[in-house]
Order: C-alpha cells, then structure tokens, then sequence
C-alpha cells in the first residue's frame, strides 16, 4: 500500500478546488434559473402534498399527490414569474375593450 504524502493531499486539494471552481463558474444564467426553479417546484410540492385537503383531491383526481403538488407548484412558480407581464397586458386588453364600447355606443 502506498502511503499518503503532502504531495499527494496538496494535489487532490487542488484538483478538488479546480472542479469546484469549473463547475462554479460553468453555470450560465439558464442553468442557475432552472436550478432554481427546480428547488423552488421541489420545496412548494412537499408542502402542498403534505395537506390532507389536498391528499384527497389527488385521489378524487386518481393522480399521485407529489405529481398534482409537482404540477399546483409549477403553476404558481410561472404564475409568479409571468405576472410582471400579463397582468399589464390583462389590464390593457380591458381598458381598450371599455374604450371601444364607449366609442360604439356614443355614435
């Protein structure tokens, strides 16, 4: 058996330090939301599956309650993200709805 030298700890320290800087600094934008988005679908799931209310839907659905949970998290996660956009969008739409029916109804 071969004994274990400074040498050889200073090299995997290093080799260890090296692979945690490359895949550190390998993470672009898209990676880090997506890791993100999954812990954050992960975290939401369980707490939605943990509900008893919530257990017995899934099984008037006949789906797996992780899976429902998985699906109710991933949609208030977008839903959260997404409101910067359709929210402004929704009220523009209503506005120029109003609009056009005032401008029908006055000629």
């Amino acid at each position: 058996a071969r004994f274990f030298t400074w040498r050889d700890a200073t090299r995997a320290s290093l080799k260890q330090k090296r692979a945690a800087l490359k895949t550190k600094n390998s993470f672009g934008i898209y990676e880090r939301v997506a890791e993100w988005y999954r812990t954050q679908s992960e975290q939401k799931s369980a707490k939605i599956a943990q509900s008893r209310w919530f257990s017995s839907a899934a099984r008037l659905l006949a789906i797996p309650p992780q899976r429902l949970a998985v699906g109710m998290a991933e949609g208030v996660i977008l839903g959260f993200l997404m409101a910067p956009i359709y929210y402004p969008l929704e009220f523009y739409l209503i506005v120029r709805y109003f609009q056009r029916r005032h401008s029908d109804t006055s000629m």
